[in-house]
């Protein structure tokens, strides 16, 4: 079982959430959502190292709660890809507007991932090699890609109102985002 990567993203992002805590912020609005950002996809990578290791001992578990850790993880692709979404509004509308919006995401991630709660997910092992693969991932890559291409859209035509910074860190994550999930699609 492969997870060094994720152990060493999860202990980094970890870092990251205990300098952010310990630094004083103006518990700005946008802070607030940075924050949400980063522990989301904290849980996500926390989803992705417990499926790893739910399929490499299912043998001694229940077929059904290794079926459900892995799609609570894929799961989570959907609710960070949108957290990516949300955090790029942040910059463009008024902050009562933004949490409006941010609610109602929140109702429709909700729909999508009882969705894909309710499909059928497989499971591959082979040796080292393990995944997930079926209706359920696909319903998520078709949920993430669009909340992916939606943020980029946003992120480049809108770019001349939004934080410089936060435009380019945003883009740059997406498009090495898109570039993993194909790999990992492919591969």
């Amino acid at each position: 079982m492969n997870i060094q990567f994720q152990i060493c993203g999860l202990c980094i992002l970890f870092l990251l959430i205990i300098f952010y805590k310990s630094h004083k912020t103006l518990k700005l609005y946008k802070e607030k959502v940075f924050y949400g950002v980063m522990c989301t996809m904290t849980v996500s990578l926390a989803g992705d190292i417990l499926s790893l290791v739910m399929i490499r001992y299912r043998e001694f578990l229940s077929p059904i709660l290794v079926d459900a850790i892995c799609k609570f993880y894929i799961i989570t692709l959907i609710w960070v890809s949108c957290s990516a979404l949300v955090y790029v509004l942040s910059d463009l509308v008024s902050e009562q507007r933004h949490r409006n919006i941010a609610i109602r995401m929140v109702g429709v991630q909700l729909v999508q991932s009882i969705i894909i709660f309710l499909l059928p997910i497989y499971i591959f092992v082979d040796g080292k090699q393990m995944y997930t693969y079926g209706p359920a991932v696909l319903g998520v890559y078709a949920f993430a890609g669009i909340y992916i291409i939606t943020t980029i859209t946003m992120a480049i035509t809108y770019r001349k109102r939004m934080n410089p910074r936060r435009s380019f860190a945003t883009l740059l994550w997406m498009f090495i985002w898109m570039g993993s999930a194909v790999i990992q699609f492919l591969n």
